[in-house]
């Protein structure tokens, strides 16, 4: 499994992988093998490369956690791959007026859900890509009029090919 975790302004690529009874941790290019433990709940005890550590979570919302320990508290935030780049994306965009959304990953055009010309509102489905066995609507992050699909129905498309254009 592959996360994006965030802490204040730090930023880290997470994999996690099961061998056994442990977790094999990599975060950024240190490999970490973990076995946990759960009490209490919220609660687990980590033991890190031979180091004991406490920490219980709380869910603080979609994606953020209160993670409290020996050593304080972090308010971190998880998210998968997908999730994050549609993020990147979502701030590009309120950096500038008209808008090209692009693919976020590689995969294929499956479905169009709106035609050019139509005025969309936020959250408003213009198009479904298919990409990782799954299927995402893609949808307008703002008010605006559909001025041009740039793919077809069925068509593959790459990350950072353009999908349509919103002004």
């Amino acid at each position: 499994m592959e996360l994006i975790a965030r802490l204040g302004e730090r930023e880290e690529r997470i994999e996690i992988r099961r061998e056994g009874d442990l977790y094999l941790i990599r975060i950024g290019e240190r490999e970490h093998r973990v076995d946990a433990a759960e009490f209490g709940g919220q609660g687990r005890s980590l033991l890190v490369d031979g180091r004991q550590f406490e920490v219980v979570t709380r869910v603080l919302g979609e994606g953020r956690y209160r993670v409290v320990s020996s050593r304080g508290q972090d308010d971190v935030e998880v998210l998968d791959p997908l999730t994050h780049l549609a993020r990147q994306a979502h701030a590009a965009v309120e950096a500038s007026g008209a808008e090209t959304v692009t693919a976020y990953m590689p995969g294929r055009v499956v479905a169009l859900l709106a035609e050019e010309g139509e005025s969309l509102e936020p959250g408003r489905g213009v198009l479904v890509l298919e990409a990782m066995k799954m299927e995402n609507e893609i949808q307008s992050e703002r008010s605006g009029t559909l001025k041009r699909i740039l793919v077809e129905s069925g068509q593959a498309v790459e990350s950072g090919d353009a999908l349509f254009e919103i002004e």
